[in-house]
């Protein structure tokens, strides 16, 4: 093998006795002998790079459009040890929690045409990660536009969401490594001014969907606390321990 600069630097007598162990043409000046070379030595690796590239490309693109691109819904579905595993295959971060792995897939196989919110074309529904990411007001704002029901805490807003665009899903299980047992002596008042009491409340902080929520020991009743002041108020939430997520709301509609 002769690099680029050694071939450029050869005579022609010398050109002319590679070529010959090379059982190739020796006629030509010198410049045509040169570029024999270098086409022998060096085209054939490019070619192959290019080869390599183009496999590449077309294996890609028949993970996104071959016959076996599963659907949403069996995304959805999918356990997070098989997400990941299918997110090593698909080479992309196999990073965070399940609705990040389900997101990351689903943007893989069906990618969004701007950084915006990843909504589906067909039917509008936000991804769990941007309906995560919402802040009270904007989940007020998606629930008004679907006629539903806009009062209540932050995480009941976004349970109504989630159960709106998600009917037949299940609850994913909280990690129970995130959750962190603490002892808080707040204020317990009812989210009705008529039921509200000055009584100690011991309630257990836990993160659910990168959200914190204190839930009472005595009752399972789900808290939420107040930006503004500090304080965790009781919503209308009860912590469901069977399948470690929140429930009991109602009144969906307006």
């Amino acid at each position: 093998m002769i690099s680029k600069s050694d071939i450029a630097k050869l005579k022609k007598s010398d050109a002319i006795t590679h070529l010959t162990k090379l059982n190739l043409s020796t006629s030509g000046g010198r410049p045509e002998l040169l570029k024999r070379l270098r086409e022998h030595y060096h085209n054939n690796k490019e070619k192959t790079k290019t080869s390599k590239s183009i496999a590449k490309n077309e294996s890609e693109c028949h993970l996104r459009n071959g016959n076996n691109i599963p659907s949403k819904s069996k995304i959805q579905l999918m356990k997070k040890d098989k997400l990941i595993e299918l997110c090593n295959e698909l080479k992309i971060s196999n990073d965070g929690n399940k609705s990040d792995l389900v997101s990351r897939v689903e943007e893989f196989y069906r990618p969004t045409q701007d950084g915006n919110i990843d909504v589906d074309i067909s039917n509008g529904v936000p991804t769990k990660t941007d309906l995560r990411k919402m802040g009270k007001k904007d989940l007020a704002a998606r629930l008004s536009d679907n006629n539903l029901l806009t009062t209540g805490s932050r995480l009941e807003l976004y349970k109504r969401l989630e159960e709106f665009y998600r009917p037949t899903e299940k609850t994913e299980k909280v990690d129970e490594g995130l959750v962190d047992s603490l002892s808080l002596e707040c204020e317990d008042e009812s989210v009705s001014e008529n039921n509200s009491s000055n009584t100690d409340t011991t309630l257990q902080i836990i993160e659910y969907n990168d959200y914190k929520i204190g839930i009472c020991e005595d009752t399972g009743c789900i808290h939420e606390q107040d930006e503004s002041d500090g304080e965790w108020y009781k919503t209308n939430l009860v912590w469901d321990y069977t399948n470690a997520c929140p429930t009991g709301y109602s009144n969906l509609t307006k």
